[in-house]
């Protein structure tokens, strides 16, 4: 049975004066931490209109320019997925005959450069029509910049007719490309890409002498006033096989 002793009454008055001044300064600091706490400042109001910074935005949908690089491979290409890729990121083979090459090697007709490029065999049918063949299957679609276009070998746009001095590169996808290109043969895609005006007022004028005949010559003019681009090139040759004799047709005016 619990005995109970009380405290004498000099201890327990000052232990409930201790008390006493504890509840109170708990009491007071609640009420002080309540009265304390105030609404947050609000934001300041935004007009309704404000300008806004501004943002330049500079692409290349084509990949990378190769003229005045003097490189035979291009940094970037957008011609299998559209995506601006190096050759090494897409997920196709293709082969890139660029600018520094084609003066390099002499290459002035999209025939000289389809035999160059690998895995691409020509047939001649005459002096003017050629066809081109890869992986089995004759060559029919042809782009410019990108855009697609059809060709048919037994009558012939053009396209294999046209000089080199107006493009920039030509780039040669292998294997079938239908989600871009749409109808046609699986063999391959030829993209010609054109050259595209500068910053800067330039040009330059070539010529050229060489054997059977073989006259050239070459002016090239951009201007960045109106953004064009101005490339004219002549060229006779007379190739001496048996009694044939045939004339390269000037090029094309951009």
């Amino acid at each position: 049975m619990p005995v109970f002793v009380p405290l004498p009454r000099r201890r327990a008055l000052p232990q409930a004066l201790a008390q006493g001044l504890l509840i109170t300064a708990l009491a007071s600091s609640g009420i002080a931490a309540a009265q304390s706490t105030t609404e947050p400042d609000k934001a300041p109001r935004t007009p309704a209109s404000q300008t806004l910074q501004t943002v330049q935005v500079t692409a290349n949908l084509l990949g990378t320019i190769t003229e005045g690089s003097g490189a035979y491979t291009p940094g970037t290409i957008a011609t299998a997925t559209r995506l601006v890729l190096t050759p090494r990121q897409t997920p196709q083979s293709i082969s890139v005959i660029t600018r520094a090459q084609m003066d390099d090697f002499g290459l002035n007709g999209i025939d000289d450069v389809m035999r160059v490029t690998p895995g691409i065999s020509i047939v001649t049918y005459d002096s003017e029509r050629t066809e081109y063949y890869a992986r089995g299957f004759a060559v029919q679609n042809f782009q410019y910049d990108g855009i697609p276009m059809s060709r048919d070998s037994a009558y012939s746009a053009g396209n294999t007719l046209s000089d080199t001095a107006i493009y920039d590169r030509i780039e040669v996808l292998k294997g079938a490309t239908g989600l871009l290109t749409g109808m046609g043969d699986p063999g391959a895609t030829i993209n010609l890409v054109r050259k595209k005006p500068g910053k800067d007022f330039a040009g330059s004028a070539t010529l050229g002498v060489g054997r059977w005949d073989d006259y050239r010559a070459e002016i090239d003019w951009l201007a960045p006033v109106c953004a064009y681009r101005l490339c004219h090139a002549g060229a006779h040759l007379r190739q001496r096989l048996g009694r044939q004799a045939a004339a390269q047709p000037p090029g094309q005016r951009l």
